[in-house]
């Protein structure tokens, strides 16, 4: 029994380049190591953030006092 594999294409988050998704692709999503060291070095720079509950924004800042 043969299993036929979906191709699936995905754009690159960075340039928006259309991309194969497959394990050959050591920077999937990415298209190139260029794409993937661009977006960690904007996520470093704090560019990018994931948004949050401004309510639990200080748990782990040390500023709560739990006694």
């Amino acid at each position: 029994m043969t299993e036929k594999r979906q191709t699936l294409e995905v754009q690159c988050p960075s340039c928006k380049q259309t991309v194969l998704w497959d394990r050959n692709n050591p920077h999937r999503p990415f298209c190139s190591a260029q794409c993937k060291n661009q977006d960690f070095v904007s996520w470093a720079n704090e560019e990018h953030s994931i948004a949050g509950d401004p309510l639990h924004d200080g748990v782990l800042s040390g500023d709560i006092d739990l006694d």
